[in-house]
């Protein structure tokens, strides 16, 4: 429904997760299928003052966030409470050969529910006649910490080369205060994560 031409009330869905499992420098895995996996709902108003730019506000918003792999659980992934593992004399939780963990003491929590503030917006334009740039982000504060924004940034842009060929350049920053990472120091804690992506496709029309 609409007041304005420009704004709208409207309502949210998302859903994300992975395929496949992602491993450390020491061959451990750190993520798969469900751990995590992310589903927000939000109630909110769309604004869309032209056809490039949308941004979408809503003070109403459930994160709900899963971890389907009891190790992970148990040592507290992504914001989850954990449980209580057993560790080395360095505080290293033991593992067997195949880097699952040796002995779970008592079992973390499979979810997690965050209650917030959310905004989404994208750009999006053509730079030139045969490249393209669009930008999206997502910003969560959960009102039990508002101070500590998720952030979910990504930029891509797109070029076609000929009839059969595309190009694809882009960039994804991530931050979640809930989601601690191990430095090269040894140190713990949030970190601002990148990631790089280059593509190229091949289409052929019969």
């Amino acid at each position: 429904e609409a007041w304005n031409p420009k704004w709208r009330y409207s309502a949210l869905l998302n859903f994300r997760t992975q395929f496949t499992e992602g491993l450390d420098g020491n061959g451990n895995r750190f993520s798969d299928l469900m751990a995590p996996g992310y589903l927000m709902t939000a109630l909110g108003l769309n604004y869309k003052p032209n056809d490039n730019f949308n941004v979408f506000i809503s003070p109403a918003t459930a994160k709900f966030t899963f971890v389907g792999d009891d190790d992970f659980a148990a040592l507290g992934l992504y914001g989850v409470e954990g449980g209580e593992v057993e560790r080395d004399d360095e505080g290293n939780p033991l593992r067997e050969d195949d880097g699952s963990l040796a002995n779970i003491i008592t079992k973390g929590e499979n979810s997690r529910t965050e209650v917030g503030g959310y905004l989404n917006a994208a750009y999006n334009t053509k730079l030139m006649e045969n490249v393209n740039f669009l930008t999206k982000i997502d910003l969560f504060s959960n009102y039990e910490n508002p101070t500590y924004i998720d952030v979910n940034w990504d930029a891509l842009i797109g070029m076609k080369v000929n009839d059969y060929i595309n190009v694809s350049l882009g960039t994804t920053v991530l931050y979640d205060h809930d989601i601690k990472i191990q430095d090269e120091d040894g140190k713990v804690g949030p970190r601002t994560q990148f990631r790089q992506i280059f593509g190229v496709g091949f289409a052929y029309a019969l």
